[in-house]
């Protein structure tokens, strides 16, 4: 499973996708390259009544005198072929707030010409198909990023910040890694997934020239009869001609969130009451159990802050409940509801309003807390 990485993290990956793609490059560039010239003549010897005549050399038109002819000459055609595919298998694992999530998918040209390659990423929703068996939930990241690593940077390490997003001049029969980076919001849900299709686009210049730096025009296929004087154009990729006439092939990928996901009970019973009768009377102490459950999250719950307003009409907080400057309860621990938390505990008070805080302490994943306070309903 691939785990979230910023900016801290990411050069440690690059030497385990380095040695993925040295496992991976098991496949061979098909065939002579494109624009390779083949030229041969052909030379046909003969007698004439059992005399030795001399040969006569072929042409491209026809030839009857020796030594006159020429070799017949053709270009080998630009077989397109490419697949481009996501390393790991599984969603990145991202938190609320990260930035620049990476994942990485890879292309590799396994056609008979040195090639460009065009990319787009599509956002996908929940009406599109499933990626690694998940449904998208239609909670999107932002500030998706394309950077081709081009190992440019000190040691060979990609440097991010001036790569290309775009392919540039792949040779047959190599792999280049594409990282798709992506920042998390600060609300996201918990087990939300965000998928996408990374598509790249076969180009190449028409003469099969190498113009590093730039991005070749786009390929089409090349219709008709084979013309032996021009570098054609034949869709070898699986899907072969995208809607636009053009070889594209995409890959799926997408982010998987961790957060926390809390559930939150309130339940009130009666503690006391002035007869004994465990009926919510005036007079009578109503406690309230308030149950912060983070069992189904997959991050710790932090800052967490519990906010009451006490209906000050009715009833009013009970001070001291628990004992000596003990007026909330949290798990085994207590604090102080004074006003404006003068004591720093991070519980406060304000009887005038009702309103009540309690700072909680971190939720960790799987982890529940219980928050206890008692209230007095306002006697006759």
């Amino acid at each position: 499973m691939k785990t979230v990485v910023t900016n801290a993290g990411l050069l440690a990956r690059l030497g385990v996708t380095a040695a993925t793609l040295l496992l991976s490059q098991q496949v061979l560039a098909l065939g002579t390259d494109a624009g390779t010239t083949v030229a041969n003549q052909a030379t046909v010897a003969y007698n004439v009544n059992s005399e030795i005549q001399t040969p006569i050399e072929s042409d491209p038109t026809g030839n009857s005198t020796p030594g006159a002819g020429n070799p017949t000459e053709f270009l080998v055609d630009r077989r397109v072929d490419f697949t481009i595919v996501e390393i790991g298998g599984a969603h990145t694992e991202v938190s609320p707030g990260d930035t620049q999530a990476v994942t990485e998918l890879q292309l590799t040209n396994t056609g008979n010409a040195i090639m460009d390659f065009d990319l787009s990423l599509v956002d996908l929703t929940s009406a599109d198909p499933d990626v690694h068996l998940q449904t998208d939930t239609d909670d999107v990241l932002i500030n998706y990023a394309i950077r081709v690593a081009n190992g440019d940077g000190a040691a060979g390490v990609p440097d991010f910040a001036t790569d290309l997003v775009w392919v540039d001049e792949i040779a047959e029969d190599a792999t280049v890694v594409i990282y798709v980076f992506a920042d998390a919001g600060a609300i996201l849900p918990n087990d939300a997934y965000d998928n996408f299709t990374l598509n790249a686009t076969a180009a190449d210049d028409a003469g099969a020239v190498a113009t590093p730096g730039v991005l070749d025009a786009l390929l089409t296929e090349s219709p008709g009869a084979d013309d032996p004087t021009l570098i054609e154009s034949v869709f070898a990729n699986v899907s072969g001609a995208d809607g636009g006439g053009n070889a594209t092939e995409g890959a799926d990928d997408g982010y998987h969130v961790n957060s926390a996901e809390l559930v939150i009970t309130k339940t009130a019973a009666v503690f006391s009451d002035p007869f004994g009768s465990g009926k919510a009377l005036p007079d009578a102490v109503i406690e309230y159990t308030v149950t912060i459950d983070n069992s189904a999250g997959a991050a710790i719950a932090e800052s967490v802050v519990l906010t009451d307003t006490i209906q000050i009409a009715n009833v009013a907080l009970e001070d001291e409940a628990y004992g000596v400057t003990q007026d909330v309860a949290i798990d085994a621990a207590f604090c102080n509801a004074d006003l404006g938390d003068a004591d720093t505990d991070g519980c406060s008070y304000d009887a005038a309003s009702g309103a009540l805080s309690i700072a909680v302490p971190d939720i960790g994943i799987g982890a529940t807390t219980t928050v206890t306070y008692q209230v007095r309903i306002s006697p006759l």
